[in-house]
């Protein structure tokens, strides 16, 4: 099981890069399909996992929320710290 995950996990980022360099789409594209490809391994990661411990989805989700939210709000905070600070040079 667990390579077949780890197979699954190394064609999907190839996949998505491939085309992205194919489709000449550009360098934040890249680094958005990088993005994408860890949400999707997130997933399968999450998924498989729980079905081996017993631990649902949700369960683990929700017990990621908090970090996320955090994450989430210091990246707010950080973004407009450096907006202001940047207005304020001009």
């Amino acid at each position: 099981m667990f390579l077949y995950l780890e197979i699954i996990k190394t064609i999907v980022p190839t996949l998505l890069i491939i085309t992205v360099i194919w489709m000449d789409l550009g360098l934040t594209a890249l680094v958005a399909t990088v993005v994408l490809d860890s949400f999707i391994s997130l997933f399968i990661n999450v998924y498989f996992s729980g079905r081996e411990i017993s631990y649902s989805t949700k369960e683990q989700f929700l017990d990621l929320l908090p970090i996320f939210t955090i994450s989430v709000v210091m990246d707010l905070l950080y973004t407009g710290l450096a907006i202001s600070c940047c207005l304020q040079n001009f």
